[in-house]
């Protein structure tokens, strides 16, 4: 009987200082794992698997409801009026859940045609496009500046973790320079809108984008071509933190032109991330 009643109390006392791992489900439906030893903790959040988002940022020229379904393989979009785009502009086509994008490759005055084809299914009756060019190398002022955007559909959010800026030209490029032309006057803003607008950061010349976070990588020009410089920041990397966009609230990524950037061959902006249901 005393054998009996050591054991057990032996049991208790090794039962007592026995911790389980805990299993709970983070918001964005991965799964965290919890040591609870009181000794340490370990968390280890798996692979996000939601849908990737990637999307350059545009010049809003249009905005229109279409005229026709479209399926999955279409490559063609009917629309009351095409006059304000041009072939060699993108196309953005919404519903409440998904964002396509595509380039414009053809149209008519009723009819644009796009590639690649598209990869999901939009009704004429609750969808919509955006279109407008992404080239960044325009004239813009104080009093009149030049604005590109993208936003999540209207009922998902996007974690953006990463935005790249990529400058082409003939001419070669430094530091100093705003691609390969002379330091802003005014400057390049990249930032948020919200209801208000948060700005992230102001931008005068290729060290700017360095200063900020943003890892810099040069092409040099081949014998004959141009050169490239690309600047490419991870939110979470350097901040710890990254950018939400609330589709409800129509919330964007901008890139505002103050300044004077027809000099350059060729300016362009994307962002990249992941929709959450947050």
């Amino acid at each position: 009987m005393k054998k009996a009643i050591i054991i057990l109390i032996i049991g208790m006392f090794l039962f007592s200082g026995c911790y389980y791992d805990t299993i709970v489900e983070s918001k964005d439906n991965t799964t965290v794992k919890i040591n609870t030893d009181n000794t340490s903790l370990d968390v280890n959040i798996q692979d996000y698997t939601g849908p990737l988002e990637s999307f350059y940022l545009i010049n809003v020229l249009d905005v229109n409801t279409f005229t026709n379904n479209i399926s999955i393989g279409n490559n063609e979009i009917g629309s009351t009026d095409t006059k304000f785009c041009v072939i060699g502009d993108v196309i953005n086509i919404y519903n409440g859940y998904d964002l396509f994008q595509a380039k414009i490759t053809s149209l008519n005055s009723t009819h644009y045609k796009f590639t690649p084809v598209i990869d999901k299914v939009f009704a004429a009756s609750d969808s919509y496009y955006e279109c407008g060019p992404t080239d960044m190398s325009v004239l813009g002022t104080i009093t009149n500046p030049v604005i590109y955007s993208i936003h999540p559909p209207e009922k998902v959010n996007w974690q953006i973790k990463t935005n790249i800026v990529n400058f082409i030209d003939n001419s070669p490029m430094d530091g100093s320079m705003f691609g390969s032309q002379s330091a802003l006057t005014n400057g390049f803003l990249i930032r948020r809108k919200d209801g208000i607008y948060e700005n992230l950061f102001m931008i005068y010349n290729n060290n700017g984008f360095t200063n900020r976070g943003y890892k810099f990588v040069s092409i040099p020009k081949a014998p004959s071509g141009s050169y490239t410089s690309t600047f490419n920041l991870q939110f979470n990397d350097i901040y710890g933190t990254i950018i939400q966009l609330n589709g409800s609230s129509n919330d964007m990524f901008q890139n505002v032109i103050y300044d004077d950037l027809r000099s350059q061959e060729r300016i362009v902006s994307a962002i990249g991330g992941h929709t959450t249901t947050e």
